[in-house]
């Protein structure tokens, strides 16, 4: 459009027009303007569920974090448009949008979100239409006047009401315990998404997943129902293969030459470096990929970073294991601490730099993760060699092990980032490690 297309097309010579190309939210943190209207239309992708890679569902457009930067971005008389897709006799997104900006009023202090809110829809299509100024008598005449000619039905508005007992309950809600309550749901998650659990399209509850093919089908969100429900037969699929290749032969080999005792504690701690790794990689892969906003840089930076100062925490092993006294607490304890202190001091730092540059970004995500990467490569060798020591024919089955636990850690993770929250996944990785000061000490 700013190249070779830039008469073909006629836009960005308009001197009305200018183009960005970057991260939405980030742009907008950043940006001094303010805008009569912001409109996101359709954004997202589902080719990452519909392809069972569910780390990359995160979406950081559609959190209450991310709208409290959008409104806050409007003129005074500014309009939020978003438009979803809308399916009034199945289960559709239209209810956790609607949840989703009267949460995001309630955050900016706004006492009746429901006279800034208008819902209207056509066929497939739902829009919603938020502002941080009330709606007028004057909104509303043109409203009814477009909505006529076009025909657009008003689903909610500051004049009708809902036009359905939960599309209503939900507008009208004025606290967050009143909108707890008008979204609350046995088989659907209709709660505003948060950058804690960023995950706007995956709205089915576990207690649903043993009658997910009974669950009323047809409609938008179906395909990401059924994508969500194989994350189960995922953890499934994988427990039998590990079982089969890896879990299966060991045992055929038998137990190696080493007390039952000590045998039964090398595993533990083999497991639970395993599970714990994939906690806080996964954790940081979702924590980051809202925060550098796009997949493809979450990967290349997130793994890269863990992936190398790991081999630098393995490398620098030995050297520490010779030099310093009871590795054996120090290292669970300090471990368990960088991690809790990665939790608590990770979310501030993306808010404060979320609309700084992607190379100081990039940055930000390097730093926090460097040391505590650098931690987790120690435990490994570490156990390797406390193993080889005791048993050298040990080494296959903890590596085994190790292994297996990390496969079955990796849909763990997301499940538990999906349905408790990406935080959850740090804070369990912390207790993993710092318990396993018990077995590295029987070791």
């Amino acid at each position: 459009l700013a190249g070779k297309h830039r008469t073909f097309a006629n836009i960005a010579p308009h001197r009305d027009v200018t183009l960005v190309h970057d991260d939405a939210r980030a742009y907008l943190t950043r940006t001094g303007s303010r805008f009569n209207v912001i409109q996101m239309s359709l954004i997202d992708t589902w080719a990452a569920t519909g392809a069972g890679a569910f780390t990359l569902s995160e979406n950081g457009l559609y959190t209450v974090d991310g709208w409290r930067v959008f409104l806050s971005r409007l003129q005074p008389d500014g309009v939020f448009s978003v438009s979803r897709w809308f399916s009034p006799n199945n289960v559709s997104e239209t209810h956790r949008l609607l949840s989703l900006a009267v949460a995001s009023l309630l955050e900016l202090d706004v006492r009746k979100p429901v006279d800034h809110l208008l819902l209207v829809t056509r066929d497939r299509t739902a829009t919603l239409l938020t502002s941080l100024t009330p709606f007028s008598a004057a909104d509303e005449a043109i409203v009814r006047r477009v909505a006529e000619a076009e025909g657009f039905t008003i689903q909610t508005s500051p004049w009708t009401g809902g036009s359905s007992p939960r599309i209503d309950k939900i507008a009208r809600s004025t606290t967050l315990a009143e909108l707890s309550l008008a979204t609350a749901d046995p088989d659907f998650d209709y709660s505003p998404p948060t950058d804690e659990r960023p995950f706007f399209f995956n709205m089915l509850k576990p207690r649903s997943f043993a009658r997910v093919y009974s669950l009323p089908r047809g409609g938008v969100m179906w395909g990401n129902i059924r994508a969500t429900a194989t994350l189960v037969l995922l953890f499934a699929i994988a427990l039998a293969l590990v079982l089969a290749i890896i879990i299966g032969p060991l045992l055929s080999a038998g137990r190696p030459a080493m007390p039952r005792g000590v045998f039964t504690w090398t595993v533990l701690y083999f497991c639970g470096i395993g599970i714990a790794f994939m906690l806080v990689q996964i954790a940081l892969l979702q924590r980051f990929s809202v925060f550098l906003g796009h997949p493809a840089y979450t990967f290349s930076v997130t793994l890269f970073s863990m992936i190398s100062f790991a081999g630098i925490g393995s490398y620098l092993s030995d050297m520490v294991a010779s030099r310093l006294k009871r590795l054996d607490v120090v290292l669970p304890l300090a471990t368990a601490l960088v991690i809790v202190t990665t939790a608590l001091a990770a979310g501030r730092a993306t808010g404060a730099f979320g609309g700084a540059s992607l190379p100081a970004r990039v940055a930000v995500v390097v730093a926090f993760l460097a040391p505590v990467a650098t931690l987790l490569g120690f435990f490994c060798p570490t156990g390797l060699r406390a193993v080889g020591a005791v048993s050298p024919s040990a080494t296959a089955w903890m590596w085994g092990v190790n292994g297996a636990c990390g496969v079955l850690g990796s849909v763990v993770a997301v499940g538990i980032s999906m349905w408790v929250g990406i935080q959850a996944n740090l804070f369990a990785a912390a207790i993993l490690y710092g318990t396993l000061l018990v077995p590295l000490s029987v070791l």
